[in-house]
């Protein structure tokens, strides 16, 4: 018993000793109180037929012989018998295992009477004992290769401009001169104004 099993039965029992049961264990109903009986349900009339299950299962094949057979490059016919619960996808793996001409990366549709099989599809579930498979063989699509850009091949260089502008100092002090009249504040302000402009380069 593990530890959380052996907690669940511990408080079980210590929720059952608080209170005492309200019905003794040889409890029971009086008939003359029983209002309703419940749903009462007909019986169900089936014979089990012995014959017909027998016949069914004589029906179904042990094994199922199925033919692969191409009509397309590359060629081939193959016949190989497997069990009813085999799959599509157990046939193709077994003649890309067989066949040269089929390699890993293919895709094989395999197709009965111009349908095409799922993977999924048992055997079984074509009821035969016999079957007749065409294969399509499509190679895979390799994938599409990117054409490199100018800009992907070669680096592109932006090389600096320069932006070099020539600042008119003399209007700018003139305006200055007006604003502050006087020559001392003009001065600094206007040494203050290239300092920022020889930073900001």
């Amino acid at each position: 018993m593990t530890t959380a099993e052996r907690d669940f039965v511990t408080r079980f029992l210590t929720l059952t000793s608080i209170n005492e049961p309200a019905l003794s264990k040889d409890y029971f109903k009086p008939l003359e109180e029983i209002q309703e009986l419940g749903l009462s349900l007909k019986p169900l009339n089936y014979k089990y037929d012995h014959k017909r299950v027998k016949l069914a299962e004589s029906q179904q094949p042990n094994d199922i012989e199925i033919t692969i057979k191409s009509i397309k490059p590359p060629k081939f016919n193959h016949t190989k018998v497997f069990k009813p619960n085999n799959t599509v996808l157990e046939v193709k793996a077994f003649l890309k295992s067989i066949e040269k001409g089929v390699s890993e990366d293919v895709e094989i549709k395999l197709l009965l009477k111009g349908k095409v099989l799922h993977d999924s599809l048992l055997l079984s579930d074509l009821k035969a004992a016999k079957v007749l498979l065409t294969a399509m063989i499509a190679k895979a699509k390799a994938p599409s290769a990117v054409p490199k850009t100018k800009s992907d091949s070669e680096p592109v260089v932006v090389e600096a401009a320069d932006f070099e502008v020539g600042v008119p100092w003399d209007k700018i002090h003139d305006v200055l001169a007006g604003v502050f009249k006087d020559d001392l504040t003009t001065s600094t302000t206007l040494d203050r104004l290239r300092r920022g402009w020889e930073l900001a380069k």
